[in-house]
Order: structure tokens, then C-alpha cells, then sequence
């Protein structure tokens, strides 16, 4: 099934900006990256919402975008799996040259 990288792009976005305006006040998953998690992002979602299959999410809290570079160490405030879910079915309705 072919997927649209504009789409998995503007999500990765939407994930990772509203995981980094979370404040402490704010529903979300406190978990602290270890050295062991650097390289895995799978491994982080693994802990934080006890499956790997959409390790994507857990990638974009993270800040990871090239499989070379390692991850920050230290906590993240990961969102919830209901606020993951509406941040997929958000519909851009502004305009946009690509949509």
C-alpha cells in the first residue's frame, strides 16, 4: 500500500511540536530516555506504551530523523495514546500548495 511521505512528514511535524508544547500541568507519560534507548526508538515506545508498532510516534517525541544520530538522553513528556489518535485524524484547513 503506497503511502504519501507529505503526509507521514506533517505528522512527524504535528507529533513532535505538540509533544515539545506539552507542559508539566498537562496530560502525558513521563519517561526518561537511557542510554540504551539512543539508538532505538522502538525500544522507548515499548516502555512507554507497552507495544513496537507504532514506534513512529515515539520517534517524533524524540526527535529522531536519521537513523545514524543517536538520541538526546533525559525526559520526555510523550503524549497520550488518545492525543496521538487525534493528532492523525487532524484536517489542515488552511491552504497549502501540496494539498
Amino acid at each position: 500500500m503506497p503511502f504519501d511521505p507529505l503526509i507521514v512528514a506533517r505528522q512527524h511535524r504535528n507529533i513532535r511540536s505538540q509533544s515539545q508544547q506539552l507542559q508539566a500541568y498537562n496530560t502525558h507519560i513521563p519517561h526518561i530516555v537511557m542510554q540504551n534507548e539512543t539508538l532505538d526508538a522502538s525500544l522507548s515506545h515499548r516502555l512507554v506504551y507497552k507495544n513496537r508498532a507504532d514506534w513512529y510516534a515515539s520517534a517524533a517525541i524524540n526527535g529522531f530523523c536519521d537513523v545514524d544520530l543517536a538520541q538526546e538522553i533525559g525526559l520526555r513528556r510523550y503524549l497520550t495514546a488518545a492525543q496521538i489518535n487525534a493528532t492523525n485524524n487532524q484536517k489542515n484547513n488552511g491552504m497549502s500548495l501540496y494539498e
